[in-house]
């Protein structure tokens, strides 16, 4: 597609033979516009290779043990529709006509999501921060979608991002990612200062079970690349 190569299997016995045969060799993802967001490829979703088996073992080991597929997970989510409720009790009380059903569930689903990342919901004074990340999100998905943006990201030359136009394109989906990158990057420093490493407890959330990892990695003198 463009200028990369592209190999299309038309028939189920080809696709039986490549990708359940011999999915590893091609587990590979292609490179997308999630790089500018991200500063690099990272993470799980669109890495590959050493990088991705690694992190996908580790992910799936964590996500299991704060209750993935178990009661623990369905008390999380219980906790927050219990929650939602009681804030449409509250509006009701107060004699308000209407109420945003969608404006709670998108919190509640917010803050089950963020309970597993960095291990607090979207309640109360963090409400703000949820629609700052949402509002950005949301327009980050608007500028990927742009014709404009996709051609710059599949432009590997970076002549593109300097033409009329899709300059503009390329600097505004810039802009939303560096803003998105500081953003976690904030929550992931601030998490950092609260755990005590001293301490060999179990992690509460994903971000730091994440950071006592990569903490045993560096004392253990393991390759700390692929958790850095």
């Amino acid at each position: 597609m463009g200028n990369n190569p592209v190999v299309s299997f038309n028939s189920f016995d080809l696709i039986q033979e490549a990708f359940v045969k011999n999915a590893d060799a091609f587990a590979g993802r292609p490179n997308t516009q999630l790089k500018l967001l991200r500063g690099g490829i990272y993470g799980i979703v669109m890495t590959d290779g050493e990088l991705w088996k690694e992190h996908r073992k580790f992910a799936l080991n964590v996500l299991k043990k704060f209750g993935m597929g178990k009661n623990l997970m369905q008390e999380r989510v219980l906790n927050e529709v219990n929650w939602m409720i009681d804030e449409m009790k509250e509006h009701i009380k107060k004699g308000e006509d209407e109420i945003s059903v969608h404006h709670k569930i998108d919190v509640a689903v917010g803050s089950i999501i963020n309970l597993l990342i960095f291990g607090y919901a979207f309640h109360e004074k963090y409400l703000e921060e949820f629609f700052k990340i949402k509002s950005l999100m949301r327009d980050f998905i608007k500028v990927s979608g742009n014709p404009l943006f996709r051609l710059v990201s599949a432009d590997t030359s970076g002549i593109m991002r300097r033409l009329p136009g899709f300059s503009t394109s390329y600097n505004d989906g810039k802009r939303l990612g560096d803003e998105l990158r500081a953003f976690f990057n904030g929550q992931i420093k601030e998490r950092r200062q609260k755990i005590d490493f001293t301490e060999d407890s179990e992690p509460t959330d994903y971000v730091e079970a994440y950071l006592r990892q990569q903490q045993k990695n560096e004392k253990s003198g393991e390759d700390g690349d692929l958790f850095s």
